[in-house]
């Protein structure tokens, strides 16, 4: 199936006329995105499916404490941060700290990170890095991908 498919099928099920003032195909397919955002993420992480579960790997910047989170990933949907300091050759887990306890850890002292805390869309570690020699791995759920028309030719240029 594919979008034009199922913007049929909505239009036929919702008897919605083929112009629609409210229901154009663009706000159609934006439903149906975030109902599958919504519902599917959720079984996503529950399952712990092995499919939908990516790593990246991100160098650290000498000074820097924020790590954005890849903005595919599934809200919450952040399974494991690791760090290396050999260059990807082994992996530590990060220890979590709780919102309030982590101004104990803020200081403006530098060195390996070994704790972070979890925002909706980045991580702070703690201490912040000395160096850019040290890696981080993210280990989450990919959020499913946008509908979008489908497109019956391309033209490369």
């Amino acid at each position: 199936m594919n979008t034009t498919d199922l913007l049929e099928r909505v239009r036929q099920t919702g008897v919605l006329p083929t112009v629609a003032e409210n229901w154009d195909d663009a706000a159609i397919l934006a439903e149906a995105t975030e109902a599958l955002r919504t519902r599917f993420a959720e079984d996503i992480v529950n399952t712990g499916s092995g499919y939908w579960r990516h790593s990246e790997i991100v160098s650290t910047v000498a000074g820097q404490n924020e790590y954005r989170i890849n903005p595919r990933a599934v809200v919450q949907g952040l399974q494991k941060f690791e760090v290396s300091v050999d260059s990807g050759k082994t992996w530590a887990l990060m220890r979590i700290l709780t919102l309030g306890s982590d101004g104990l850890y803020e200081s403006s002292n530098r060195g390996t990170p070994s704790h972070y805390t979890h925002y909706s869309d980045y991580v702070r570690v703690f201490p912040t890095p000395a160096d850019s020699t040290t890696k981080f791995r993210f280990s989450f759920y990919l959020s499913p991908s946008k509908l979008l028309p489908t497109v019956t030719s391309g033209k490369i240029t």
